[in-house]
Order: structure tokens, then sequence, then C-alpha cells
């Protein structure tokens, strides 16, 4: 029988690989273009809402939105801000 902290530590890394996988299988980024466009995400494939599935994966776009994929997140006036 495996150590009780070994098989925490597994079920606890089982269960992180399938939220951040879930997460980029369902995220999508939409650029809404008006007075000011910007880019924001929609989540398919859940059987959540979509204020539910934002709650639920608010830790990991942040994340993403601030670390790992700036660029898709960065809408066409946050472009223009940044070259002026």
């Amino acid at each position: 029988m495996k150590d009780p902290v070994t098989t925490l530590g597994i079920a606890a890394g089982a269960v992180i690989t399938l939220y951040v996988g879930s997460y980029f299988l369902c995220v999508r980024s939409f650029i809404i273009y008006g007075v000011s466009s910007s880019v924001i995400e929609a989540y398919r494939y859940i059987p959540l809402s979509h204020q539910q599935a934002r709650t639920f994966y608010s830790p990991i776009h942040s994340l993403d939105r601030h670390l790992l994929r700036r660029a898709k997140w960065t809408g066409p006036d946050d472009i223009q801000r940044v070259s002026q």
C-alpha cells in the first residue's frame, strides 16, 4: 500500500491537471467591437451558465490572461495604446 501523502499528492495532481486541461479545451476568445473594442472569454462544452463558468475558471483565466497567453487576450484597442 502506498503512503497516504503520495496518494494525496497524486490525487491533487490529477485534479489540477483535469482543471487546467478542461479550461484550455473550453475557453475561446471573442473580440467585441463597439466604442472600445475588448476581448472576452467564452466557454463551450460545459453544462454551466456563462457566469458560473467564469467564476469556476477565474483563477486559471487570470493566470492565462496575464502570464501565459497575453497576446490572445489583448484587444485591438490595447494594441493601439501600447504602440503609441
